[in-house]
């Protein structure tokens, strides 16, 4: 008698959901995340993927950024703190005559979910309708005055193209409310170690620990190399030419760069460990420890 055949299990294995599923079922699912991060993988949010920024692109992402890095809080407007993240950020931009915040932050969601100005086809042509290309993210006010976010939805492209009316339409996009976008804007500030400022600190406080900062940028201005030293020290440790430094991402530059750092300062501390006291050798951590600027 012929033996029944197993099945093979394994045939269209996809490694990213058996994660999913093993850190769902030991309770943790959050620690996918963290292992998207460390190999630099794009992150889902609903029917979003997140990107993380590639050093071809540090500079833009360095100004545009800016949009999420406002303490909104501390601002000293009365009305700001009762608002969410994204409403302060239209509130800016529309009451407040700083259009360019809203620039940014729909150039910064186009970079980081790979979306460009148009949709194209399957020849990878680009659609256009009557000359205009699909604006493929939009803002809008819902009916309780709120501002959201809405992204095209590329499955109803068709549908898009073949409607009767001209104009914003959303049925045709998913819609991202303010709770939505902080943890968008979370997801963004991981992927790229860029970070959150703390609301919590007292303004006067942090207006003290700014001007330290400051103070601290001014005296080591000298000290700290240009992204072009940078990537040509990376270049020569590495031994990556720039052109495949330009593919990595700004976490995982950083992150070389900062762990570079420590480890010179470790080497130097040990070879002239022989003349410290014996209080002072103690002081010396290991390379591989945790530092504050690494996450």
């Amino acid at each position: 008698m012929e033996l029944e055949k197993t099945k093979n299990y394994r045939t269209n294995f996809d490694e990213d959901r058996w994660l999913s599923v093993a850190y769902d079922r030991m309770g943790q699912p959050e620690m996918l995340n963290e292992i998207f991060y460390a190999f630099d993988k794009p992150i889902s949010y609903k029917d979003l993927t997140l990107y993380p920024v590639t050093m071809k692109h540090c500079t833009i992402f360095t100004i545009l950024s800016n949009c999420l890095t406002l303490r909104k809080n501390g601002s000293g407007d009365i009305r700001a703190i009762t608002m969410s993240y994204l409403d302060y950020i239209f509130y800016l931009s529309f009451e407040k005559n700083k259009e360019y915040y809203a620039q940014w932050l729909i150039s910064l969601l186009e970079l980081c979910l790979h979306k460009g100005e148009y949709v194209c086809n399957g020849d990878g042509e680009k659609v256009l309708r009557k000359g205009k290309p699909i604006s493929t993210i939009e803002i809008f006010v819902n009916e309780e005055g709120k501002y959201n976010i809405a992204i095209f939805n590329l499955d109803l492209t068709e549908e898009y193209l073949a409607r009767e009316t001209e104009g914003f339409d959303k049925r045709f996009y998913h819609i991202y409310d303010s709770t939505d976008f902080t943890k968008i804007r979370e997801i963004i500030c991981k992927q790229n170690n860029l970070e959150i400022p703390d609301e919590t600190i007292h303004p006067d406080i942090q207006a003290k620990i700014d001007e330290y900062d400051e103070i601290q940028r001014r005296k080591n201005k000298d000290e700290i190399c240009s992204l072009e030293s940078q990537i040509n020290l990376y270049m020569t440790i590495s031994g990556l030419p720039k052109h495949e430094i330009e593919k990595l991402s700004i976490r995982a530059f950083s992150n070389a760069m900062e762990r570079l750092g420590i480890f010179t300062d470790y080497c130097l501390a040990t070879l002239l460990s022989p003349n410290m006291d014996k209080k002072d050798r103690k002081k010396i951590l290991s390379w591989l420890g945790k530092s504050k600027k690494l996450s």
